[in-house]
């Protein structure tokens, strides 16, 4: 078969292919790139494919390539089927081993992610009239703890929402995120736990998070308390793309989704769930970072009068407070009086 001909699963049967994946050099660089740019359709199929062996972490080792053809057999034909993917201990009278496991774990996370995101797409298709989702949504000035069908406990930030479907599925377990949230997420190795926040996806078995993904701002943030999660990006044609990031407890991930570019960092372990305990804290945030997080914890706008355009650099904490106590700490800090009309705040500097 030509190359203008292939599909994602004709990159993911080519040891050619498989080989540059996992072992690059300038040679093959050179000739995939060329492969590419000279058919742009099939741009999104390579970088599937890619994504989906560097996550697998399938290394081809001699005596292995029956075994590879007959699991990648498997989940072909189960992605023609609704993409429903299965995860026996033995194919026929063959022992799995624990690679093929794994690589089967992780394909079915990511043919099951492609499946959720096209059927929450495209409404019209038959299958979306057989699931049933469920919708928690927070407006300003509220938060919640919502438990998931498989025992997970999420905090929900205000003007913040979850979609995941009201019983979860064989193989992986799918939620929706807009917003801020933390997940404290019910172990289960055999069925991998992955929220999709825009065109960030994060992974994980058993442990807990955080995850910033408001629409309105310019980043979104992944961060880890315990355990371990893999973190990928996606494409507008929700297809894998760049490198996956494994994160460890500490470790922040910030994908700009300006630029779509991610940025590996640390954090305060101390801080991160403060919002979910009741504390409002800001760490040498600008007036922009506060006045919009005040906005959303207290359900108000804020409306500035002779601002010339201070900065501010501002840190502070304040647990279960009224809006009154933190306005009168902030506004001797950074000079400003403060008048409250209903759910607008009047700042006069």
């Amino acid at each position: 078969m030509e190359y203008h001909q292939y599909k994602t699963e004709d990159f993911l049967t080519d040891p050619e292919f498989r080989h540059w994946v996992l072992s690059p050099n300038k040679q093959s660089n050179d000739f995939w790139d060329s492969i590419a740019k000279g058919h742009p359709h099939l741009t999104s199929s390579m970088a599937l494919a890619r994504n989906l062996i560097l996550q697998m972490e399938f290394k081809v080792k001699e005596g292995d390539e029956d075994d590879y053809q007959e699991v990648l057999g498997r989940i072909l034909q189960n992605k023609r089927s609704k993409y429903a993917v299965s995860m026996p201990e033995r194919m026929g009278n063959k022992s799995i081993t624990k690679p093929i496991v794994r690589w089967l774990t992780a394909a079915s996370i990511f043919i099951a992610i492609i499946s959720y995101v096209f059927t929450s797409q495209k409404e019209t298709q038959p299958i979306q009239q057989e699931l049933s989702y469920v919708v928690k949504q927070n407006p300003k000035g509220q938060q919640s703890q919502i438990h998931l069908p498989d025992g997970t406990k999420v905090w929900l930030n205000a003007e913040s929402s979850i979609r995941y479907r009201e019983r979860f599925s064989d193989s992986v377990r799918l939620v929706e995120l807009t917003g801020e949230a933390f997940f404290e997420v019910a172990e289960n190795p055999l069925k991998p736990f992955t929220v999709i926040s825009g065109n960030v996806t994060t992974t994980a078995k058993g442990t807990s998070f955080n995850i910033k993904a408001f629409q309105d701002e310019p980043a979104i943030e992944v961060s880890l308390v315990t355990g371990k999660v893999v973190v990928n990006t996606m494409d507008d044609q929700s297809t894998f793309s760049g490198d996956s990031y494994y994160l460890d407890p500490g470790q922040r991930i910030t994908y700009d989704t300006g630029k779509r570019s991610l940025l590996l960092g640390e954090f305060s372990l101390a801080n991160i769930s403060d919002w979910k305990n009741g504390i409002l804290s800001f760490n040498n945030a600008s007036m922009e970072e506060v006045l919009k997080k005040l906005e959303r914890w207290y359900g108000v706008s804020f409306v500035l009068q002779n601002h010339h355009g201070q900065q501010w650099n501002y840190k502070g904490e304040f647990e279960r407070m009224s809006l009154e106590s933190v306005l009168q700490r902030i506004g001797y800090v950074e000079h400003f009086n403060y008048t409250i009309e209903n759910d607008t705040i009047y700042l006069t500097f």
